[in-house]
């Protein structure tokens, strides 16, 4: 939109520029090809270059739209795709900052989309066990495992390492010699 108003705003300064150099100045146009004899005007010349470069824009532009219609889609299965790594990122920021509650819905918002879910779910359920929702943080890791999208090792090693933060030895040590054994 700038870019159109730039333009509108530099052709009607040189048009104010121009015109009076040019205004006791007709000038005329004569273009001959074979038999064919075209005479006009400076200015009716200069309106008919410009219509043909607007039409030829014009044209080009459909074109792309209506014939390589591919390049929309793939713009925007990119800006989708950056939109959802920027989404778990800031959730991963605000897992860092201790901002629970922010990072939980950020990452959860983005697991469909993301290219490594598991993740997402992994970083959620510490997020909201680091809240103090120890049921929430169960529900994401059982999430994760039942949805096939971390692997029973790396839900139970994080359970591990939760009970062990909350000092509850006697579920961690069960988790940890089955960890052990499938190491």
């Amino acid at each position: 939109m700038r870019k159109i108003l730039v333009i509108v705003a530099v052709a009607l300064l040189a048009g104010a520029v121009l015109y009076p150099l040019l205004a006791g100045q007709q000038g005329f146009v004569l273009v001959s090809a074979g038999s064919y004899v075209l005479e006009t005007s400076l200015w009716t010349a200069c309106l008919l270059v410009i219509a043909f470069i607007l039409l030829f824009l014009l044209l080009r532009k459909l074109y792309r739209g209506l014939f390589l219609p591919w390049r929309w889609l793939s713009r925007r299965a990119t800006r989708r795709e950056h939109k959802q790594v920027n989404q778990t990122m800031q959730g991963f920021v605000d897992y860092i900052e201790g901002n629970w509650p922010s990072a939980i819905a950020n990452l959860k918002k983005s697991v469909g989309q993301s290219t490594m879910p598991a993740v997402n779910y992994l970083g959620a359920a510490s997020a909201s066990f680091n809240m103090g929702d120890r049921n929430g943080a169960a529900d994401l890791l059982r999430e994760a495992e039942s949805a096939r999208l971390a692997d029973s090792f790396t839900t139970d090693l994080l359970r591990t390492r939760l009970f062990l933060q909350e000092a509850d030895f006697e579920r961690a040590l069960p988790l940890a010699e089955s960890l052990q054994r499938r190491q």
